[in-house]
């Protein structure tokens, strides 16, 4: 289920990555357009300024050479009529005609002049006009602009809620399996016997623990035992094993997963070795055993080790007859779990091996 709701988160987060990209290449694209409408609509204004200075200056042009050609106008009218009350003289006559054709000249020239002038006026207001067009384009750049980041905000919002919602929800799972798991667990291995490598700690509060650590075994020959080594197993008062049983070393420990059980529970520690059969089979024989009340323990131990077989039932008077080949010391501790936080898949698959 977890796996599942990652796969959904990944998803989710991958839609959302790539709806926040979409949204942030349309905003770059927009904004590009905003610059390029800027850009012209500066150069359409730095244009129309050139003109309309180059249309002053030619303006002022004509009306200086306007202003000259009013005054030769006048000089040549007096001249005419000057030359007018003078007709005998064929000089006169001539230079009349030429000022008449001068005046012709300057005519055009200031008509010429005029239509340049009303060319200009009109290149101006289709500029300003220009101007204006692209201003109300860059305004209304500017409202897409900030309406698309408005919505690429609430859009991040919105998944970084439903992403919030969904870890929520994450966790919530996650702790309600960590719960059935740690109960189911706990249930199972009551009475069952583990490893001291083996973290208990997360069953939790209530789930005793009991550590018995091996400080020495007394056996005559010991050290002419092939891999001696100590089995840890619980049984009820009838002899029947109560959970799973663990291997450890001459001098390591084990831990006991204590829990509530009728007519009491019983520790047995029996010491085995191995031994090679025929054709290289190798067979794990007992040399004797030991035990003691799981609800009747101190700190420091020493118990008998009896011949085998292994009596599970404690029978006293099998026990009496029986050979006493040493002693064991044990260290006993008890611990309560301390509820630390779900277990790692490692320590789960190690405890039901």
């Amino acid at each position: 289920k977890i796996l599942a709701l990652e796969t959904q988160k990944g998803l989710s987060d991958t839609m959302a990555k790539g709806e926040n990209e979409r949204l942030r290449a349309q905003l770059k694209e927009e904004t590009q357009k905003y610059v390029q409408a800027k850009i012209s609509l500066e150069t359409a204004k730095i244009n129309a300024v050139k003109e309309r200075d180059e249309s002053k200056k030619v303006q002022e042009n004509l009306e200086a050479k306007l202003r000259e050609k009013d005054g030769a106008t006048q000089a040549a009218l007096s001249r005419v009529l000057a030359m007018e009350a003078d007709t005998t003289t064929d000089n006169l006559r001539t230079q009349l005609e030429q000022e008449i054709k001068l005046k012709a000249e300057y005519e055009e020239a200031m008509n010429r002049a005029r239509r340049d002038n009303l060319m200009m006026k009109g290149k101006l207001e289709a500029a300003e006009e220009a101007s204006s067009r692209h201003e109300t384009q860059a305004t209304v750049l500017t409202k897409e602009k900030l309406e698309i980041q408005a919505h690429l905000a609430t859009t991040i919002a919105k998944f970084k809620t439903q992403a919030s919602e969904r870890e929520r929800s994450k966790s919530k799972l996650a702790l309600s399996e960590y719960e059935s798991l740690r109960k189911y667990a706990l249930g199972t291995t009551q009475w069952s016997c583990f490893a001291s490598d083996l973290k208990l700690d997360w069953m939790g509060h209530g789930s005793g623990i009991m550590n018995i650590k091996i400080a020495s075994v007394t056996v005559p020959k010991l050290s002419s035992l092939n891999d001696p080594h100590i089995v840890v197993s619980v049984v009820g008062s009838t002899g029947i094993a109560l959970g799973k049983a663990c291997q450890i070393g001459m001098k390591a420990s084990s831990q006991v997963v204590e829990g509530a059980i009728q007519g009491g529970a019983y520790v047995f520690l029996e010491l085995k070795h191995s031994k090679l059969k025929g054709k290289g089979y190798i067979k794990d024989s007992t040399r004797g055993f030991a035990f003691f009340n799981a609800f009747e323990t101190k700190k420091n131990m020493e118990l008998v080790l009896y011949e085998k077989p292994t009596e599970f039932t404690r029978d006293q008077t099998k026990l009496s007859s029986r050979h006493r080949i040493g002693t064991i010391k044990l260290v006993i501790e008890r611990k309560t779990g301390m509820g630390k936080g779900p277990p790692s898949l490692r320590n789960i698959e190690s405890l039901y091996e």
